[in-house]
C-alpha cells in the first residue's frame, strides 16, 4: 500500500466518523424535541430532567452506533 492509498483510506475513515457524529447530533435534537413536546410541561426543572433523559438516550444510541465500526 503506497502513501496515496493510505491517505485516501484515512480520509475515508475520517469522513465516515464525521457523518456518524453528525447523525448522533441529529438524534439528540430529535429526541429532545420529541420528548419536550410530548410532555408539554414548561416547568424549568422538568425541562432539565427531560434534557438529562434525552442525553442518556442519545449517549446509549451513539455509543452503540459508533462502536460498531
Amino acid at each position: 500500500m503506497d502513501l496515496s492509498e493510505k491517505l485516501q483510506q484515512s480520509m475515508l475513515v475520517r469522513e465516515q466518523r464525521q457523518q456518524q457524529i453528525f447523525g448522533c447530533i441529529m438524534y439528540s435534537i430529535a429526541i429532545y424535541f420529541i420528548g419536550h413536546y410530548y410532555f408539554e410541561i414548561w416547568n424549568p426543572s422538568v425541562i432539565f430532567s427531560e434534557f438529562l433523559i434525552a442525553t442518556a438516550i442519545v449517549i446509549t444510541i451513539c455509543v452503540k452506533k459508533l462502536s460498531k465500526k
